[in-house]
């Protein structure tokens, strides 16, 4: 009767020891799934900000460039096209610059995000812009000209009718 005894509280406790592990086991593993969850929101974060920094900084910079080169273009004083031509030629490397370290930060952060493979394939300003379409109802379309331009088209809806 106490080698019964003894037996089966044996048993008990290798049950216990195995449940207990079994336990701590998984505590562990939803710890590390917790961690890269974690990680992953960060670096969803740092891309959603990078694109918000991108749209405001791209939309100003790329309006210095627009209205130095019509100043240059509209003024016929050679001194100011040639300042003109500075100010734009600026405003470009700055964009271009602004786009490298966007990349940079794209590359850090790719399969973690979705919106990272959208926006290294399709820049940032135009993710953002189709959000924000998107947020009203809207459809953005963006692509290359047969005349070597490029074209943005937004359509957004408005009361009944909608807006171009």
């Amino acid at each position: 009767m106490l080698a019964s005894f003894a037996a089966g509280f044996g048993l008990y406790i290798g049950n216990r020891r195995t449940s207990m592990e079994a336990l701590r086991e998984r505590a562990e593993r939803l710890d590390r799934e917790r961690e890269l969850l974690a990680e992953r929101a960060v670096a969803e974060e740092r891309v959603r900000i990078a694109q918000e920094l991108h749209d405001v900084v791209a939309h100003n910079v790329s309006l210095i460039v627009v209205q130095a080169q019509a100043l240059g273009a509209t003024v016929p004083d050679q001194c100011v096209a040639e300042a003109t031509a500075g100010i734009a030629d600026l405003g470009r490397r700055a964009m271009a610059e602004m786009h490298r370290t966007l990349t940079i930060t794209d590359r850090g952060d790719a399969g973690l995000s979705a919106n990272a493979g959208a926006g290294s394939a399709g820049g940032h300003g135009l993710v953002g812009m189709r959000e924000r379409a998107a947020i009203f109802g809207g459809t953005l379309t963006a692509g290359a000209r047969s005349d070597n331009g490029f074209e943005v088209r937004a359509l957004i809806p408005y009361g009944e009718g909608s807006l171009t």
